[in-house]
């Protein structure tokens, strides 16, 4: 983990219920490919370029040699210890944006859910929800702007999983809390 300094999240990490719910989403792929905004990924969401893979304009090589060529871009995967270490390095940088930004103390759920929010928008692009969780505002404000962020349609039931979480640690895609209209 790494520490900031003194913030009142600085000993939160992601949660393996956490991790867990982002790979529930992400689905690992262990090869190059298009994500749904056509940036080249690999493994579990890990961004590898915004073009698309098959325009890649250069070669990219991770610290095991494996790596995207222009000659095998959908071809060449990857091992399941090279995504896990991935997924390590990224939400490793989301934890650190939300001990960051966030300057109120949060339950380990509501740290969950902003990692994982983070995870598939980043934090720091979500600047009213932010001053929203830091000033206390009322449930529906934060519900508010978190609704405000749902990015593609698709995503809404990513962004009604993290509000369960947040407001009531429930980790399972269950839907017993409804924050968007269905």
């Amino acid at each position: 983990m790494t520490v900031l300094g003194d913030g009142p999240n600085d000993d939160l990490t992601l949660s393996e219920n956490g991790a867990a719910l982002i790979t529930d989403y992400e689905k690992p792929v262990l090869h190059f490919y298009d994500d749904s905004k056509h940036h080249c990924t690999v493994g579990t969401g890990h961004l590898v370029s915004m073009a698309s893979c098959t325009n890649v304009t250069q070669d990219f090589t991770f610290e095991d040699g494996s790596g995207l060529t222009k000659k095998n871009v959908n071809q060449y995967p990857i091992t399941q210890a090279l995504n896990d270490e991935l997924f390590k390095q990224d939400t490793a940088k989301h934890v650190v944006d939300v001990q960051k930004y966030i300057k109120i103390r949060l339950t380990q759920d509501q740290f969950d859910a902003l990692v994982i929010l983070s995870f598939n928008h980043g934090l720091g692009a979500s600047p009213k929800l932010v001053r929203a969780i830091n000033t206390g505002a009322s449930a529906n404000t934060i519900i508010a702007e978190w609704r405000n962020i749902l990015g593609e349609p698709n995503l809404k039931y990513r962004r009604n999983d993290e509000l369960e979480l947040f407001f009531t640690g429930d980790s399972k895609r269950d839907y017993k809390t409804t924050y968007y209209k269905k």
